[in-house]
């Protein structure tokens, strides 16, 4: 790993730490040894929103309007606190425990 792509990874912890939203993926601690980062964060089984989307096919204007509120009750937090996340798309939401929009979180901080 370069020196850009540590700093890019330890940006992307950062920014997680400093972020509390249940929504978003909460980091519990980050470890690292000269060529990896061990990044320790709870536990999300539910799969990605994308695979989910495509099983479906379609869903309704509920499940739709739930997603969204979620969403952009997340987007809000981080512009508040002037973070961008610029990769927000179905592969970086997380379904948290079922098959259904009850509970998402947002993933991959990277670009932000």
């Amino acid at each position: 790993m370069d020196a850009q792509e540590q700093a890019t990874m330890l940006s992307e912890i950062n920014i997680l730490r400093s972020l509390d939203h249940p929504n978003i993926v909460k980091i519990f601690e980050y470890f690292e040894d000269d060529k990896r980062f061990y990044i320790v964060t709870e536990h999300i089984q539910g799969g990605e929103l994308f695979d989910e989307i495509i099983n479906r096919g379609k869903f309704g204007e509920k499940d739709a309007a739930v997603l969204m509120k979620q969403l952009l009750s997340c987007v809000s937090l981080i512009h508040d606190k002037d973070i961008v996340h610029r990769d927000l798309k179905p592969e970086n939401v997380l379904l948290e425990q079922s098959k259904e929009f009850d509970q998402v979180k947002v993933i991959d901080f990277g670009t932000a």
